[in-house]
């Protein structure tokens, strides 16, 4: 009988601490998506003004060179803006016109291109 109340805590301490770290596990996995971002649907708007030229205010690239942007993800968006803005993706264009961008002003445009709808429709 000893024997028996001995191995039962043991196994509630190692049930507690599997499901601790699989609770951490998920959290994790969580923010592995990314932040949550907060940007201002209407003030990103305003601010895709200087992205019209090459991506247009409705985000289809004006030239098979400017990619599309409508309907990305938010999460995406920002990240590559940041990454332009920061020297760590590089591109003449983008990494001039991202310097003066503030992580508001890209939480901004992210959630403005993001909320563009664009219909898909595979070929048959």
């Amino acid at each position: 009988m000893r024997e028996r109340t001995r191995v039962r805590p043991a196994i509630v301490r190692l049930s507690r601490r599997l499901s601790a770290g699989l609770g951490g596990l998920l959290v994790l996995a969580a923010s592995a998506q990314g932040p949550a971002l907060a940007g201002d649907f209407e003030a990103g708007r305003a601010k895709a003004a200087k992205c019209k030229q090459c991506h247009g205010l409705d985000g289809l690239g004006k030239l098979p060179i400017y990619p599309n942007i409508a309907g990305q993800s938010a999460v995406y968006l920002a990240a590559q803006l940041r990454d332009y803005r920061d020297d760590r993706r590089q591109n003449d264009m983008m990494s001039f016109i991202t310097k003066e961008l503030s992580d508001a002003d890209i939480d901004d445009l992210a959630e403005y291109f993001s909320r563009i709808e664009i219909e898909v429709k595979v070929p048959e």
